[in-house]
């Protein structure tokens, strides 16, 4: 994640020397990634939820991450967010405010049916996984709760997404956006980089996109003299991309 303050990276002592390779998280790496900066995501995720309230209101968060953005609906909306207990710990561990996060009394697929009716009349904020969010929010709804799904998502940029009526989708994410990768790498000497997850391709499904073309925008706008990745599965080859003259190769590598 890249802030303001790493602008610093290019004077490091450590880096006068230069870098043999850099690994690169490439979970965003296409242009259409253009994420607002996460405050102003935060505020309309805040401002949604505010508009809804009370209310239950469900958030995708996994173990670790968008604690900033969780802290920030608790404030506003003067409550505690109901997290698992794997999350609590994690939370507790990260010396962040207790006063703003409560242990679930169960999961959400198991709540009791009178339960739901309360809880949707005082308001609660939910942290679930993805995978659980449309199911919760169904089944508080069909209990006669005032449910609403919020999904915090980087993958909010992909139009699939935003067509997605039953979830509010809003373009946060702790992964680096486009524009972020290109900064960064820009901070820092040239050096080959590595991708740290296999190229993406529009087949892929859901959250597929033309990670091929993400891939040259980015030699484009940084120069890095290669880039080194795997194809999507079930394909793993190692290949690498150059740019060499203005043009794009790629050449196939033992794996």
């Amino acid at each position: 994640r890249l802030r303001a303050e790493h602008a610093h990276l290019a004077a490091s002592p450590l880096l006068r020397s230069g870098l043999s390779r850099i690994y690169l998280d490439n979970t965003f790496c296409h242009p259409v990634f253009e994420h607002p900066p996460r405050e102003e995501a935060t505020r309309a995720a805040v401002r949604a939820a505010t508009a809804r309230w009370p209310s239950v209101i469900f958030v995708t968060a996994y173990k670790l991450g968008k604690e900033p953005l969780l802290l920030a609906l608790a404030e506003a909306l003067g409550t505690k967010v109901l997290v698992p207990p794997d999350r609590l710990a994690s939370l507790k561990a990260l010396g962040l405010p207790e006063a703003a996060f409560e242990l679930e009394p169960c999961s959400p697929t198991l709540l009791p049916p009178q339960e739901w009716v309360r809880l949707s009349r005082r308001g609660c904020v939910w942290a679930v996984p993805r995978a659980k969010l449309r199911q919760a929010a169904t089944r508080a709804e069909a209990q006669g709760a005032t449910a609403h799904a919020l999904d915090p998502t980087g993958w909010a940029s992909l139009p699939r997404q935003l067509a997605d009526s039953d979830v509010l989708a809003v373009p946060y994410s702790d992964h680096c956006s486009f524009l972020e990768l290109v900064q960064f790498l820009c901070c820092l000497p040239l050096a080959p980089v590595t991708f740290l997850t296999p190229l993406s391709c529009p087949a892929s499904g859901r959250y597929g996109f033309d990670g091929a073309e993400g891939l040259r925008a980015l030699l484009e706008h940084t120069g890095v003299p290669s880039v080194t990745f795997s194809d999507a599965p079930p394909a793993r080859r190692r290949r690498q991309a150059k740019l060499p003259g203005g043009s794009v190769s790629l050449v196939l590598r033992a794996s």
